[in-house]
């Protein structure tokens, strides 16, 4: 029998732990509603506050009606650029676009959250959704009859 010793390999142990709050800032942007997840991997985009964002640091994008979240993950940013990677989209309202009957409008209007209009007047505001919207509406349609 021959003796032969095994080198148990060395693991290296982390030494640089930290909390993750202490090493990075996670920031929420409300972008326009137009503004599509493509428009916001644009480093160009991020102009006007790259001086603020630093590498590792995160983003979570929510626009004012809420039809999507998309968190990014900051890989570089500069005094006027950053180059974001996206993490995660999430699709939570499918259809956003404004909803016409019978002369009414239901559509979006930023502080007014979802609102019914008829000929420019304003009917009913601060729908939390199109469909609590659209439900006002069809109320309204009913009680007019």
């Amino acid at each position: 029998m021959t003796n032969t010793k095994v080198e148990k390999k060395a693991i290296k142990r982390p030494t640089n732990i930290e909390e993750s709050s202490y090493a990075r800032t996670i920031w929420q942007v409300k972008p326009e509603i137009a503004a599509t997840v493509e428009d916001l991997l644009d480093p160009g985009y991020w102009a006007h506050v790259a001086n603020r964002l630093k590498a590792g640091h995160r983003i979570e994008a929510i626009p004012d009606d809420r039809h999507y979240f998309a968190e990014f993950f900051v890989l570089a940013a500069s005094t006027n650029w950053a180059k974001l990677v996206l993490l995660r989209e999430v699709t939570l309202i499918k259809d956003n676009q404004p909803v016409e009957k019978e002369g009414y409008i239901v559509k979006f209007a930023g502080k007014h959250k979802w609102r019914v209009e008829k000929d420019g007047e304003i009917l009913s505001k601060n729908h939390d959704d199109q469909k609590s919207a659209a439900a006002w509406l069809a109320n309204h349609i009913k009680d007019m009859t």
